[in-house]
């Protein structure tokens, strides 16, 4: 099991892949401390796990994640320069164990460049695909007999800038006794004790990547409590006919 510090999770959901315009980090935190943790499991006896990401550090160009299993502590280091990943026990020299983040570096300066592309040639009918999408995450149990909940939806435009679907891509959601709204309306404070419950959603819509293929990779993801998020890649066709969800996966989940 996996504890996170902080708001991690709310945080990695609503946040987008740097632009190719920006400085590194090429990958999220939330990428660098999954690719921390896979590297920090191949040291014996790490199962149970609390961990805490730290800030990028631009003049090392280093992710650095504290992993505390039951036993020892270790801090797990990402170069993307090199690619390097080393985690090392805090009063031990060398690396207990290694790895390598390259492949993921550079996929990560791929969506980059791929988001530069969309904000010069931005993809055709974005209000069709934010409709297919979200009508695609209609519970199966939406009967209409349900409790009443909300959606609180953000969609990422490729220009970079964030805000609410227009109200044409509100008002086409018919789902069950849920109600969609735009993300400016979401509470702004939560009450911590607060037992969690998935009546209230927040969903984050990213911008649409071209791939070679020419479909587009959406990412999503949505937050209803510190144990309740998840990302999700949506591979998206557009023809005559509109927009086509071709496959998801799952990039994390908590």
């Amino acid at each position: 099991m996996r504890r996170t510090t902080g708001l991690l999770c709310l945080a990695a959901a609503f946040t987008a892949t740097a632009s190719a315009a920006e400085p590194p980090p090429w990958l999220s935190q939330m990428e660098a401390m999954n690719i921390s943790v896979a590297v920090g499991s191949k040291l014996p006896g790490v199962k149970d796990v609390n961990i805490t990401p730290y800030p990028y550090d631009t003049n090392l160009h280093l992710w650095v994640t504290l992993i505390k299993p039951e036993g020892e502590a270790f801090l797990v280091t990402i170069n993307e320069e090199t690619g390097e990943v080393c985690a090392r026990y805090q009063h031990k020299d060398g690396c207990a164990a290694t790895g390598s983040a390259k492949a993921e570096v550079d996929r990560a300066k791929a969506r980059a460049a791929a988001r530069d592309e969309a904000a010069r040639t931005p993809p055709p009918d974005l209000d069709g695909l934010q409709i297919v999408l979200l009508r695609s995450l209609a519970p199966a149990s939406a009967t209409g007999f349900e409790p009443p909940s909300q959606w609180y939806v953000t969609v990422k435009r490729p220009d970079g800038t964030s805000g609410d679907p227009s109200p044409a891509v509100l008002n086409a959601i018919h789902i069950g006794r849920i109600q969609v709204l735009g993300g400016s309306a979401a509470p702004k404070a939560r009450d911590p004790n607060a037992a969690e419950t998935s009546s209230t959603m927040q969903y984050s819509i990213d911008t649409p990547l071209r791939r070679p293929d020419g479909n587009y990779d959406v990412t999503y993801g949505y937050y209803c409590g510190a144990l309740c998020a998840a990302s999700i890649v949506a591979v998206m066709s557009h023809d005559a006919h509109g927009w086509h969800i071709v496959s998801t996966t799952t990039q994390w989940v908590s």
